[in-house]
C-alpha cells in the first residue's frame, strides 16, 4: 500500500472507505488494572489496522486477552479503557481518538519489537451529528450492526477531512486545542514547557501566551488537571499504592502527589479514594 507524500493519513483513510464493511469489531473493557505501559486514555478510540497485523493486549470479560488485529477488523476502546502493544508482528494502523474539543488521526507502524512509530497525524472537528450518533451506538450495542456503523463512521470522516472547513477557527486556537490533546495522550511522559515548544515547532515564550489567550489555565496547571484527573480515576477503580498512582498518573514525586492533590481538590487522594470508591462500581 503506497502513501502520498503530503497526506498518508488521508490515503489510508481512502483506502478504509474503499473496503467493505468491517468482518469483526473488538471492544477493549475496564476490567483489571492496565500494565504501566498501556495507553489508557479517557476518550473513546478505536483502532484500525490498514495493513499488515497489530499485535496487542486489552481486557476483555474481566481478563487480559492478546489479540492480533487483521485488515477488515477493528478495537473500539471506551472512555478509561486500556490496551497495549506488545509486538510480534508488523503492521501499520489508524488510530482514532475521537476527543471532545478534537478529533485525531494517527497513522502509526508496529515494529516486530513493539515499538510504535508515528507516521503521520492530522486534526479535524469533534464529532458531530450522523458522525457522533454513530460513535453512540457503536460504543452502547454490541450488535452485527456494529461492523456497518463503525464503515459509516470512516467514511463521514473522510468526508469530513475532504469538505471545505466553512468556519475556521483560527491557527492560535486550533494549535492550542492540539496541543491540549497532545499533554492528554502523553500525560505520563516527561512533560516540560520547553519539550512541548519544541515539539510543536514555537517557542517556550509563544507556548505560554497560547494558553493565556486560548486557554483558562496556565501550561503547567492544565499538565497538573489531566494527570489528577488520571489519579482520581487509579484511586476509584483500582487498589494500588498512592506512590504507584503518582507514577502511574506522570507525577515523579508521590509527596508531590500528594501536596498538590490536597491544595487543588481539598482531599488528600486516600481521603478522596474513601470518599468516592463506591461510585466507580
Amino acid at each position: 500500500m503506497a502513501y502520498t507524500k503530503d497526506h498518508p493519513c488521508k490515503t489510508a483513510l481512502a483506502k478504509l472507505t474503499d473496503n467493505q464493511a468491517f468482518e469483526q469489531i473488538f471492544y477493549a473493557e475496564q476490567g483489571s488494572l492496565p500494565p504501566l505501559e498501556a495507553t489508557v486514555r479517557g476518550f473513546p478510540s478505536m483502532v484500525v489496522p490498514v495493513k499488515g497485523h497489530y499485535a496487542l493486549e486489552m481486557t476483555q470479560d474481566d481478563k487480559v486477552r492478546k489479540l492480533s488485529l487483521n485488515p477488515g477488523s477493528a478495537l473500539l476502546i471506551p472512555a478509561n479503557s486500556w490496551f497495549r502493544s506488545i509486538g510480534g508482528h508488523e503492521g501499520v494502523m489508524l488510530i482514532f481518538l475521537f476527543g471532545i474539543k478534537r478529533l485525531s488521526i494517527i497513522l502509526q507502524q508496529q515494529k516486530p519489537n513493539g515499538e510504535v512509530i508515528e507516521l503521520d497525524k492530522c486534526n479535524t472537528e469533534p464529532l458531530l451529528g450522523t458522525t457522533k450518533a454513530l460513535l453512540e451506538s457503536l460504543l452502547n450495542q454490541h450488535c452485527a450492526a456494529n461492523a456497518y456503523w463503525a464503515k459509516g463512521i470512516i467514511v463521514e470522516l473522510y468526508d469530513q477531512l475532504q469538505a471545505p472547513v466553512e468556519h475556521i477557527k483560527g491557527h492560535a486556537h486550533t494549535l492550542f486545542e492540539t496541543i491540549c490533546s497532545h499533554i492528554q495522550e502523553y500525560y505520563q511522559a516527561d512533560l516540560s514547557r520547553d519539550g512541548i515548544a519544541r515539539d510543536f515547532g514555537i517557542t517556550p515564550q509563544h507556548l505560554s501566551r497560547l494558553f493565556q489567550q486560548q486557554g483558562i489555565m496556565t501550561l503547567t496547571d492544565y499538565i497538573t488537571w489531566v494527570r489528577l484527573d488520571r489519579a482520581k480515576l487509579y484511586l476509584t477503580r483500582y487498589q494500588l499504592s498512592v506512590q504507584e498512582i503518582a507514577h502511574r498518573a506522570g507525577f515523579h514525586s508521590d509527596a508531590y502527589f500528594c501536596r498538590i492533590f490536597k491544595n487543588k481538590l481539598k482531599l488528600t487522594p486516600n481521603q478522596y479514594r474513601q470518599k468516592y470508591h463506591h461510585q466507580s462500581k
